[in-house]
C-alpha cells in the first residue's frame, strides 16, 4: 500500500449517519451513542489527553475488543503493557471510519511519539458497511487508517491485527467477508522494511470444526476474559520487529525490570 498522506477532502467528510446504519469505510465519520450525544467525541478527546500526560509509547488503537484488553485482558495488559507506557484507545462500536474521524478530525495521536501503534478495527464495518460496499472497501478503510497513523506518528511501527472471527457458524457470511478484508490486509499491508506488519490470530480462537465456542466468545463476537488475555499474549509474540523488547531495553536502562519477550 501506499503510505503517502490520504487525507480526506472536507467533501467526503460527514458527521451524520444515514437513517440505515450504512457508512462508507473510508469516508471519515463521527460516531454517536444513541441517547448520548456528544459522549463518543468525549472519550475521544480523554483517552488522547490521557495518552499525552502519560507520554505514550506504545498505542492500542480499535474498537470494543481492543478496549477490553484493559478490562478482561487486565492480567496481561498489567504485566506485559502497562510497564511500557501502553495506553488504550479503544472505543466500543468504532468502525474504521470513525477511527478515521478520531485520528484526523480530533487530533487524538496529535502530541504523541509512539514507537509501536497496534490496530485492531474493521469488525465492526462487518454488520452494515461490507453489504453496501464489499470486503476490498473495507480493507482499503482499513489501509487508510494505518496511512493516518504514518502521517501522525512517522516514526512509529504499526502492527495491525487482522478481524477475528465473528458469529458461531463458520458458514456464516460474515466469515466469508472478514477472510477477503483479512487476506486484502495480509497482502496490501506489511511494508518490506517491517515498520507495518499483519498478524492473523483468528485461527487461535476458533474450534476444529471452525466454530466459535461459548467460553470463547460467548456472544460470538466479544473475547471472554480468558480469550482476552490470551490475544493479548499472542499479540506480544507478534510484536513488530521486536519493538516491545527494544522499550523493554530502554526501561531496563533506567532501572526497571519489564517482562521478558520471547
Amino acid at each position: 500500500m501506499s503510505h503517502e498522506s490520504e487525507e480526506t477532502s472536507s467533501e467526503e467528510t460527514s458527521s451524520e449517519a444515514p437513517a440505515d446504519g450504512t457508512q462508507d469505510p473510508v469516508v471519515p465519520r463521527a460516531a454517536e451513542w444513541p441517547g448520548e450525544p456528544g459522549v463518543w467525541e468525549g472519550v475521544a478527546r480523554t483517552q488522547a489527553e490521557e495518552a499525552r500526560l502519560a507520554g505514550a509509547r506504545l498505542v492500542f488503537l480499535g474498537d470494543s475488543i481492543t478496549q477490553g484488553w484493559t478490562a478482561e485482558g487486565r492480567e496481561p495488559w498489567q504485566s506485559r503493557f502497562a510497564p511500557l507506557g501502553a495506553v488504550n484507545m479503544g472505543i466500543g462500536g468504532d468502525r474504521t471510519q470513525n477511527l478515521l474521524w478520531r485520528i484526523q478530525r480530533l487530533g487524538v495521536l496529535d502530541g504523541l511519539a509512539p514507537a509501536l501503534v497496534v490496530l485492531k478495527i474493521g469488525v465492526n464495518n462487518l454488520w452494515q458497511d461490507v453489504h453496501a460496499y464489499g470486503p476490498a472497501r473495507v480493507a482499503e478503510g482499513v489501509q487508510r487508517v494505518i496511512a493516518a497513523i504514518r502521517e501522525k506518528c512517522p516514526q512509529a511501527r504499526v502492527l495491525a491485527l487482522g478481524i477475528l472471527p465473528t458469529q458461531a457458524d463458520p458458514a456464516h457470511p460474515m466469515r466469508a467477508a472478514l477472510r477477503a478484508i483479512n487476506a486484502r490486509s495480509a497482502a496490501s499491508l506489511p511494508t518490506p522494511d517491517g515498520r507495518i506488519r499483519f498478524a492473523d490470530l483468528g485461527e487461535h480462537f476458533l474450534e476444529a470444526d471452525g466454530t466459535i465456542s461459548e467460553e470463547t466468545m460467548p456472544d460470538g463476537c466479544h473475547l471472554a476474559k480468558a480469550s482476552s488475555r490470551a490475544c493479548l499474549v499472542r499479540t506480544s509474540k507478534n510484536d513488530a520487529s521486536n519493538v516491545l523488547r527494544t522499550i523493554r531495553q530502554q526501561y531496563q536502562m533506567c532501572g526497571r525490570t519489564i517482562f521478558s519477550v520471547s
